[in-house]
């Protein structure tokens, strides 16, 4: 990912609007992944906390 963004860096300079939405369009799969295991993920934390 860090290399694709690196392609919205110029010689003039950096093109800031397009590089945030590629960084922003790049953390969905990871929030889609999150959201379908929540459940997962919370008992996991809990039941670490517990013991």
């Amino acid at each position: 990912m860090q290399v694709g963004l690196e392609l919205f860096q110029t010689q003039e300079g950096s093109a800031y609007g397009p590089m945030m939405a590629a960084a922003t369009l790049s953390t969905v799969p990871v929030l889609v992944v999150y959201l379908f295991n929540q459940r997962r993920v919370t008992d996991a934390f809990l039941r670490a906390g517990i013991r």
